[in-house]
């Protein structure tokens, strides 16, 4: 079946290293907003894209389909690493926060693009880097709430009620939430 694919529309389903390199290019502008918003520092936000773009020759291969995808994480990752300390230090003031949704819905299109239009200084200035990690994961790269704890060692609870903040400064932002 892959091979028809594949013959079907003459290139490999498969990327290639210069492929994945290619989107980190094509695709820099949105991943270095993510990799900003989650740091907080265009240092540490550029260091996070070099980080994940150098990760192309050392995955398995990657389907086309996923390349985008693949990206995004990647990217997301490197930039939690560079601030995982202050992510875990910024879950203490969840740890008994209330939430005031009844669901935690995750952004749709039209939401992500209004959200990235929000200059990412204003996010950093105005979200921890919990909140800002958990509405980069769960928000837009749509991520459970236990994915997110995990890639952020922080317990899911904090999770959700940072995201739950997050969600909160969106709407006061008039961000388009329907």
């Amino acid at each position: 079946m892959a091979t028809a694919v594949s013959q079907q529309h003459g290139r490999a389903p498969q990327a290639t290293p210069d492929d994945i390199r290619s989107a980190f290019t094509r695709d820099f502008d949105f991943l270095y907003w993510v990799a900003l918003v989650i740091t907080g520092d265009s240092i540490l936000a550029k260091r996070s894209l070099v980080r994940a773009s150098e990760l192309s020759g050392n995955e398995r291969p990657l389907f086309r389909d996923w390349l985008l995808h693949w990206a995004r994480t990647a990217t997301a990752q490197r930039a939690i690493g560079e601030v995982q300390g202050h992510i875990v230090s910024a879950g203490a003031r969840y740890l008994n926060a209330t939430c005031s949704h009844r669901t935690h819905e995750l952004l749709n299109e039209e939401q992500i693009d209004s959200l990235g239009r929000i200059e990412p200084f204003s996010i950093i200035s105005e979200l921890d880097p919990l909140a800002r990690a958990a509405l980069v994961l769960r928000g837009i790269q749509h991520c459970s709430i236990l994915d997110c704890a995990i890639s952020l060692n922080t317990p899911a609870k904090c999770v959700l009620s940072a995201y739950c903040h997050a969600l909160n400064w969106i709407g006061e932002r008039e961000v388009v939430l329907r």
